[in-house]
């Protein structure tokens, strides 16, 4: 991918109308890799997403992140050993790498790779999806509360519109984190396919993302990475939303964050440009970006030189194609302010939204049921919705040594509930 964006097209060819064509996505939810120099992706970080080094997040949250997470796992220890009676399902045998059967890449990035998996001692064809991280390229403490934060918040958090941890296991160079597998792969590649949703397909997706995010902030997590390529859809075509990594997990009702991190199209402006803090309004600004690329077909002002689309973001008008409806522009005009305390969810987060004139006609107890039928069927055939240039690369657990630094060494990372859930594909 080189210095090239994955979105190859800007706003002035999208609101003239023009069809364009995007380039290929790579699939799986691991962050896309920015070749260095040399053609190899060893850089954490890329173009597409933003991280602070100096910030104060870190140094109030340490001690009470560490507590957090040394709770949530003696709870999750009590609860595998406790919630299914001996001979209905208990697993006594400690899942490694082997307990799986390597079948496909779905993705790549700097910190590893994303494969479609088996495990092994299912009776049916249950499939995971394997996300395998080095730690080797876990380089700070930043990272690593990066990579618990999600481990803690897929095996904690239930609910449909969030994929869901099933095994968590480490070697002494990997952490495994094994997940469902999303059959419809990532919201991005449909976008992509159709350059923009018609609106009635955009509002049914918009529904199901914001019962999502309004679960996270009712358990008091921000999201702060919100984006088509964190919306995975499962084979009936319902959205999960996907890697935690960027999340921050709330200790207090008021607690402010502070980090610089995510991804620049979707930032909000308060975490661009604040020193008091910002709280969970932001991913409404994000919801709204979202919202705004899937009826335009690409994010607000978005610009392949950053420096530019984010001075844009801060300063400039948003433009409205004419094309949008009067409910389409209302909510994205409340979403898009750069003001937090004036954006609609301010007052009273995701309730107000749903509100909206936008939503006529959804009936969200009946989408958070799941009793809306998707707007797309999905062809069963395996991988069709995932990058062949990764799916015909061969599976395979690379062997990796070296020596570790001391804060790449993880406890508490081990999850293996009495029984599982997967993905069932047809052959």
């Amino acid at each position: 991918m080189g210095n090239m964006c994955y979105r190859d097209y800007d706003e002035e060819k999208l609101l003239g109308g023009q069809e364009v064509k995007k380039p290929e996505s790579v699939q799986g939810s691991i962050m896309k890799p920015k070749p260095s120099g040399d053609g190899q992706t060893n850089e954490i970080t890329n173009q597409n997403q933003t991280e602070m080094t100096d910030d104060p997040e870190l140094q109030v949250e340490k001690d009470e992140f560490i507590k957090l997470s040394n709770e949530n796992t003696k709870q999750l220890d009590i609860a595998s050993k406790t919630q299914e009676p001996e001979g209905q399902g208990l697993q006594t045998q400690k899942v490694n790498i082997d307990s799986f059967r390597l079948l496909k890449v779905l993705g790549k990035g700097s910190f590893g790779k994303v494969m479609l998996v088996q495990y092994k001692s299912n009776q049916i064809a249950k499939y995971y999806a394997m996300k395998v991280l080095q730690k080797k390229n876990i380089k700070n403490e930043r990272q690593k509360r990066h990579t618990e934060t999600e481990r803690i918040i897929l095996a904690t958090c239930s609910s449909i519109f969030l994929v869901r941890l099933r095994y968590a296991f480490q070697s002494q160079y990997k952490l495994y984190l094994v997940v469902d597998y999303m059959p419809g792969g990532e919201l991005f590649y449909h976008l992509r396919k159709v350059g923009r949703f018609k609106e009635d397909v955009a509002k049914f997706y918009a529904a199901e993302i914001l019962l999502g995010l309004q679960y996270l902030h009712e358990n008091h997590i921000i999201y702060r990475d919100l984006k088509p390529e964190n919306i995975l859809l499962d084979e009936t075509g319902h959205i999960k939303l996907t890697d935690f990594g960027l999340s921050k997990i709330m200790m207090e009702e008021d607690e402010t964050a502070f980090s610089l991190c995510g991804t620049p199209e979707y930032l909000a402006p308060e975490i661009l440009t604040t020193k008091t803090g910002y709280d969970k309004t932001c991913d409404w600004w994000s919801f709204g970006a979202l919202l705004y690329e899937m009826l335009v077909g690409a994010p607000p002002h978005y610009k392949e030189n950053k420096k530019e689309m984010i001075r844009r973001i801060l300063t400039q008008p948003i433009p409205y194609p004419s094309y949008l409806s009067e409910n389409a522009r209302s909510i994205l005009e409340q979403l898009l302010v750069v003001d937090p305390k004036k954006r609609l969810g301010y007052e009273n987060d995701g309730y107000d939204i749903m509100k909206h004139d936008f939503f006529i006609g959804i009936d969200m107890a009946e989408i958070i049921q799941h009793r809306i039928q998707p707007p797309y069927k999905f062809d069963k055939k395996e991988l069709k919705y995932f990058d062949e240039g990764m799916t015909k690369q061969i599976a395979k657990d690379t062997p990796v040594n070296g020596t570790l630094l001391p804060n790449q060494n993880f406890s508490n990372f081990t999850y293996q509930p009495s029984m599982q859930q997967g993905a069932t594909i047809k052959k």
